[in-house]
């Protein structure tokens, strides 16, 4: 991935990144969509400006059918556009239903996301809740700086930049050391 700043206004800036030989202009939005049932379709999107994509890797694997059509054809052929894609891995799942029960780990759907051609995958991280206490939130924060260092040594493609997720919730004490932790770390962006 290729990261340049195009101009700067005050403390404004206008940047690109550049990954496997596509483009979007930063800062952009991720329009979030369903894996496969879209009202707008991920082409018609593109053609009303769309740079990037987000997805759910999760909701793919998860379908066995779904699964192995994106793992025959690819993410991008089978979404039918050709920028930027962005993977989630079931954390927001498990975020939302609080359900640590999903059959789901870390070196599955990360694998997953490398394999069907994910842009920009993330990892299996530990969402920090609103309504966490702050033991609680440290130890999201802690597992998931974890899982990111695990995430390293497992990787097998050059051409996913990985998002490193950021955490702490309320606690800005927490925000700060899982920032200054995932910045020690490889990840083409720090998402907060």
């Amino acid at each position: 991935m290729k990261f340049e700043i195009l101009d700067v206004d005050a403390l404004a800036r206008l940047g690109q990144i550049k990954l496997n030989n596509k483009e979007m202009i930063t800062p952009n939005l991720f329009p979030v969509i369903h894996p496969s049932k879209n009202i707008i379709s991920p082409s018609d999107l593109k053609k009303i400006g769309a740079q990037c994509l987000f997805t759910n890797a999760y909701i793919i694997y998860k379908n066995e059918k779904l699964r192995e059509k994106v793992l025959h054809l690819g993410l991008h052929e089978y979404l039918n556009y050709d920028g930027i894609i962005a993977t989630d891995s079931g954390a927001f799942q498990q975020y939302m239903y609080n359900d640590d029960s999903l059959d789901i780990n870390a070196d599955s759907i990360e694998k997953f996301q490398e394999n069907i051609g994910s842009d920009f995958p993330v990892i299996l991280d530990i969402p920090v809740q609103l309504e966490d206490d702050y033991e609680i939130a440290k130890s999201k924060v802690f597992t998931t700086i974890q899982r990111a260092k695990d995430n390293i040594s497992r990787r097998t493609r050059s051409d996913c930049s990985w998002f490193g997720p950021i955490h702490g919730g309320k606690h800005l004490e927490l925000i700060k050391e899982s920032s200054f932790e995932m910045s020690k770390l490889d990840f083409g962006v720090y998402a907060i």
